[in-house]
């Protein structure tokens, strides 16, 4: 096992890769990291930590822990069976994708993709200024918000196969120029549409299981 007493850097042009890992303080990256069963006690800083952009960060951790928070700009992050214990606020070029993963602490993905399959989410998510976005077999049990879309979403539904998910707050959709589709979506408290002007609008609203009420353009 390699263990790190202090904080790990990865300077820009440089990679690094971690497989049966342990690193007690902070990883910041200026360039690419891969993480594979590894714990980080501390918080993983993409890119921003220096206040500026960088091409080539991106962050790829399977079957990992980060204790504490992910933030910064990257490439890309994807996060498969992983845990991150803090808060996640990453804006992405080209996408955010996280399979069967759990983030305890509020989550924010800006810019690029969001794609989410079988997680969970132990506060809430909010995709801002996201491009398409699709969250499928997935618990959220604060509130869901999408804002600002650049491309389309898809909420409990892939494709035409719908995909349960449930949240256990609000949804709410605000300010989005492309459209929203709604599947297999189960919302305790409220479905809440403001200022969505895609082509089709919301669709779906129907068939959505709400435990509050539904206001706005959601309003049935």
């Amino acid at each position: 096992m390699w263990r790190v007493a202090g904080w790990v850097s990865v300077h820009r042009g440089a990679r690094l890769t971690m497989d049966g890992s342990v690193v007690q303080g902070n990883v910041r990256a200026r360039g690419p990291v891969s993480m594979s069963d590894t714990d980080v006690h501390g918080d993983v800083f993409l890119g921003d930590g220096w206040g500026e952009d960088l091409p080539g960060v991106s962050l790829s951790a399977a079957a990992s822990t980060v204790r504490g928070s992910v933030t910064g700009r990257a490439d890309l992050v994807s996060l498969r069976y992983a845990r991150v214990g803090g808060v996640y606020d990453v804006e992405t070029q080209e996408m955010t994708r996280l399979r069967a993963s759990t983030l305890i602490g509020p989550v924010t993905a800006r810019g690029g993709r969001l794609v989410v399959h079988d997680s969970a989410f132990l506060s809430g998510l909010t995709a801002d200024g996201a491009g398409d976005v699709l969250v499928c077999r997935t618990t959220v049990v604060g509130d869901l918000r999408v804002t600002a879309l650049t491309d389309y979403a898809r909420l409990g539904v892939e494709g035409t196969h719908p995909c349960r998910t449930s949240v256990g707050g609000s949804v709410l959709l605000e300010r989005n120029e492309h459209s929203i589709d709604l599947g297999d979506l189960h919302v305790a408290h409220h479905l809440v549409c403001h200022e969505n002007t895609g082509p089709r609008r919301i669709t779906g609203v129907a068939g959505a299981s709400v435990g509050g009420q539904r206001l706005g353009q959601c309003l049935t």
